[in-house]
């Protein structure tokens, strides 16, 4: 009852300041790539303009408030919810010119509803669609796959006349929602026919400094690209939909491609770290999916000359799908990795399905919890070794990249889930 009354004061205070501030709002969906291309987009967009986006996963009825309000959630602490609300009234009594111009947020759909109750109070004036995998995550929420595609395609049903809907081109799904939008729709996409797209990709050899070269290709210009720390083809996404939405902000090639020179890859996202023993570790911890997790099982297959630890926890919220899923997955780790460590109970069909497929017994090793497994895996790997950490948040990965990381006084800067709230759950 009290987080209802709490979600509705919030809801009413944010429609307050967005009608006093009369701002834009970049609103983003989907089901894999989200934060990856809200980082993104603000990093591009705020070389030239004065945005905000939102913090963490604050993307729901206390987190869209949150963001507006621009407060983090104080947890259960009922002086810190007092703040946030005296922080929303000053906001709606005293006008505040250092107020952002533009938000960039996050839409989630954890339940059926969630995204088109939403946008029914936001104004989003441009709509970004990422992708939406076969069997995505959350789909336990919804009575099919289909219900789940209907529920992101809200975001663009909301979209006015005068606004820009933003959509994959290389995701069907995605693709075809530009049939449920009255405003204007540009495609963005890693080749052609996309509006925006890239061309020339290469990666380079070197796994302990990974760097993305391509071309950016947009109404017959063309601009060279170099970025810093991308390990995977599926990351340069998140470049492309940056310069998606930066076009539609007026700003050009040249410094779009500028900017993404110094992007950095968001924690917990494929995200490079030197780890102990001379190790390299990809952090992709943050939470984990079917298509998620082969695109980085693809990325680690590319890389030569070192012993692949493939280190995966259960994904979470598949439903019916859960059992099949993992057991894809852990065909694929036959193919891929030398050595597998999976956690959590739904990853034993992982580990199953591994063995079957030809990976031997003793390269397999089984635990409970990311707590349980973290001083094996440390015992276990050697210099030289390329080791992939991912899977859902519940199951806590990032204690696995702390454990093994070469500079753990850093985990607050590197890892995700590493603030007070999450250390203390």
């Amino acid at each position: 009852m009290l987080s209802k009354l709490l979600q509705l004061l919030l809801k009413n205070f944010a429609k307050l300041i967005l009608a006093r501030y009369r701002l834009i709002v970049v609103g983003i969906t989907g089901n894999i790539g989200k934060t990856s291309a809200k980082e993104a987009i603000y990093h591009v967009l705020s070389k030239k303009f004065v945005c905000r986006k939102s913090e963490k996963s604050y993307n729901n009825p206390i987190g869209v408030p949150l963001t507006i309000i621009g407060c983090e959630s104080p947890g259960r602490s009922i002086l810190g919810w007092v703040r946030v609300i005296f922080k929303a009234i000053s906001l709606v009594v005293i006008f505040n010119h250092d107020y952002p111009k533009i938000l960039i947020m996050e839409f989630g759909a954890d339940e059926p509803g969630g995204i088109k109750n939403l946008v029914s109070w936001v104004p989003i004036k441009v709509g970004v669609v990422t992708a939406i995998g076969d069997i995505p995550v959350h789909i336990e929420f919804f009575g099919s796959r289909n219900e789940l595609v209907k529920e992101k395609a809200s975001l663009v049903e909301s979209l006015s006349a005068d606004g820009q809907a933003i959509l994959n081109y290389d995701y069907q799904d995605v693709r075809q929602m530009n049939r449920l939008s009255k405003a204007p729709v540009s495609f963005y996409g890693l080749s052609q026919p996309a509006d925006i797209y890239l061309s020339e990709i290469k990666f380079s050899s070197s796994v302990s400094e990974p760097v993305a070269h391509f071309k950016l290709n947009y109404n017959g210009n063309t601009v060279p690209v170099r970025m810093n720390n991308i390990l995977g083809k599926h990351q340069l996404y998140s470049a492309v939909v940056a310069v998606s939405v930066g076009t539609y902000f007026g700003m050009n090639l040249v410094e779009m491609a500028q900017a993404l020179q110094d992007f950095q890859p968001p924690p917990g996202r494929m995200r490079p770290i030197k780890g102990i023993k001379g190790t390299l570790i990809i952090d992709d911890s943050y939470n984990a999916s079917p298509t998620p997790v082969l695109s980085a099982l693809d990325t680690m297959a590319r890389y030569e000359n070192c012993r692949k630890i493939a280190i995966l926890g259960d994904m979470t919220e598949l439903g019916e799908y859960t059992e099949k899923a993992h057991k894809q997955i852990g065909e694929r780790v036959a193919e891929v990795a030398d050595t597998l460590f999976a956690v959590g109970d739904c990853s034993k069909f992982t580990a199953d399905s591994a063995k079957k497929a030809g990976m031997k017994e003793e390269k397999i090793r089984e635990f409970e919890t990311s707590d349980e497994a973290r001083l094996a895996v440390q015992d276990y790997i050697k210099k030289g070794d390329l080791i992939l950490i991912k899977g859902s948040q519940s199951m806590r990965m990032e204690k696995i990249v702390e454990e093994i990381m070469a500079e753990p006084e850093k985990a607050n800067q590197f890892l995700v889930r590493h603030d007070f709230l999450w250390k203390n759950k």
